[in-house]
């Protein structure tokens, strides 16, 4: 199952029992039934924090007592956890001192609430959604173009459907349009 992004206000509790003092607005949702714990030690500028809490808030854990501990000697570090329903496990990622936000697992079961109906695209949409997701803004239009595709206006339509921010980024609901 894809990657799924939403804004803070649909996962608030979550962050609060996981995260709290996280400000950042980078949040991913994924479905899986385990997930496996590594990069738990500094290395190279990356590292990540793993906490758990139940879907309505209430904090039940935390890894943090493994990121201290020396590599070669960390028992957590590649253990595969299994996610029961009702749960989540939120990762803290820093990758080479860069924020890449939380990503938050739950069970297949509670997905569900997280999906956002399909959205209808023509496929000049989507195929420029794909576009914009996929290449540097410097090559874009060429893209377009070797598509047969009129970049200026279809943009222009996506940005006022939402899925583009004003200066021609992907908003969330542009980012999960893109992943289905």
């Amino acid at each position: 199952m894809p990657t799924i992004y939403v804004t803070g206000d649909k996962v608030a509790d979550i962050v609060r029992a996981t995260f709290p003092d996280y400000t950042a607005k980078k949040f991913a949702i994924q479905a899986s039934e385990t997930i496996t714990l590594h990069d738990l030690n500094w290395s190279g500028g990356t590292r990540s924090q793993y906490r758990t809490c139940t879907l309505d808030g209430q904090p039940t854990g935390s890894a943090d007592k493994f990121n201290a501990m020396a590599p070669w000697d960390n028992p957590a570090e590649g253990q595969t956890l299994p996610i029961p329903a009702g749960f989540a496990v939120v990762r803290s990622c820093m990758f080479c001192g860069k924020d890449l936000g939380l990503t938050i697992t739950v069970n297949p079961a509670d997905m569900p609430k997280y999906i956002t109906a399909p959205v209808e695209l023509s496929a000049d949409e989507s195929k420029i959604l794909s576009i914009i997701r996929g290449y540097k803004s410097q090559y874009r239009r060429d893209y377009a173009k070797r598509a047969n595709i009129d970049f200026d206006s279809t943009v222009a339509l996506l940005k006022t459907r939402g899925f583009l921010t004003p200066q021609g980024g992907l908003t969330i609901a542009g980012k999960n349009t893109v992943a289905q």
